[in-house]
């Protein structure tokens, strides 16, 4: 026979166990968070050409996340040669981004474009990197869209030189690429991957390390130190620690992870008003407000050009009605789907061939100048 005592501790038992039950139902009702395969997953649309594509940058870059337990599932639209405009009007890409779903949209430039004469910034590039940033922003309202600051030619752009002199060196042309990048960043409300950035400081320090390829493209090191701040502008994190790449000395690897991480915890990067892991506390001062202030924070003394800042003002303009040279069609060799490990695509569309003269017709006027309306030559890309 029981006791009272234990009569009531029993009775008190069931009511607590049913309680208990009625507590849990809502909750297993409710989806997890960040336990299912798909929570888990960063998913990561990159539009750009044969800089993305070199050497498979967004498998180097998934490679870097897995290491730190983050897993990637990336696509890339990456036709050769392929500038912002063209990317704007290509209905495949288009309807990739309107599906949405996207965490990052990684938007890279032409690599030439992003260091002419601001007219032909105003007119071919940032009204289209405008663009792209409200169709992503409107596919997938959450998404962070990134610039990833492009490296100039390894000795300039000769050919421009013409029509905007300081490219004839890679170091000007560094600079604009730099001051370019940092406006379409701070216009769009985006994040800034400082590649072009960084590399400028390793190029400067160590110029025995093979960061090109060719005269325009990365080698698996540039590809590498690409991989480093894309990782740390996507994550927020540091990259010392990270393992090498396949063929890449480790010291060297230690070294572009060192001027990342010297680069990227200098500042923010982010305009999007997203807040970095301990910005706020005084430790990370705000975004730079110019392409000085950029190379300031990462350490680099007395870079050519350091009070470049924009609005870049109208120089360089060619008279009118003058004729560039013929420009060399996309090649879409480049944009191959490259197979890389992470769940993710490649693809391209048809060539776009490029007029032989090359003309913008501008009414209106542009910040800093006087109304105008009438043609001008203006550079072109070939790569």
């Amino acid at each position: 026979m029981k006791s009272p005592l234990n009569d009531r501790r029993s009775r008190l038992l069931k009511s607590t166990l049913a309680v208990g039950a009625l507590l849990c139902v809502p909750l297993l009702s409710v989806p997890a968070t960040g336990n299912t395969a798909d929570d888990a997953k960063t998913r990561v649309l990159f539009i750009g050409n044969s800089l993305t594509s070199a050497n498979d940058l967004p498998g180097a870059v998934t490679e870097l996340a897995k290491a730190r337990g983050h897993t990637l599932e990336c696509e890339a639209h990456v036709p050769g040669g392929y500038r912002l405009s063209q990317h704007a009007t290509t209905p495949g890409l288009l309807e990739k981004i309107k599906q949405g779903g996207w965490d990052f949209v990684i938007l890279q430039e032409q690599s030439q474009l992003p260091a002419f004469a601001e007219s032909q910034l105003q007119a071919e590039m940032y009204p289209y990197a405008q663009k792209l940033s409200e169709l992503v922003r409107q596919g997938s309202p959450k998404a962070q869209v990134v610039f990833y600051m492009t490296m100039a030619k390894k000795n300039g752009d000769q050919m421009n030189s013409k029509f905007v002199p300081e490219v004839a060196t890679y170091q000007g042309m560094q600079d604009r690429i730099i001051a370019s990048y940092t406006q379409m960043a701070q216009q769009n409300q985006a994040r800034l991957a400082p590649v072009g950035l960084v590399w400028k400081k390793v190029h400067m320090n160590q110029p025995s390390f093979a960061l090109y390829a060719d005269e325009t493209h990365p080698s698996p090191t540039g590809t590498y130190l690409a991989a480093c701040v894309l990782y740390a502008t996507i994550f927020k994190d540091t990259v010392t620690g990270l393992p090498s790449a396949s063929g890449i000395d480790p010291a060297v690897a230690r070294y572009l992870q060192k001027a990342t991480d010297e680069t990227i915890t200098s500042q923010s990067w982010d305009w999007g008003g997203t807040s970095q892991a301990n910005e706020g506390n005084g430790t990370i001062p705000p975004p730079p407000s110019s392409s000085a202030a950029a190379e300031q924070a990462a350490g680099l003394s007395n870079p050519r050009n350091s009070d470049l800042t924009y609005p870049l003002p109208m120089t360089n303009l060619i008279p009118s009605e003058a004729t560039a040279d013929p420009a060399t069609p996309a090649k879409a060799s480049d944009a191959k789907s490259l197979g890389h490990k992470t769940s993710g695509s490649y693809s391209h569309e048809p060539d776009l061939k490029s007029p032989n003269k090359l003309k913008l017709s501008h009414p209106g006027h542009t910040p800093g100048t006087h109304p105008i309306s009438h043609s001008t030559t203006v550079g072109r890309s070939t790569d």
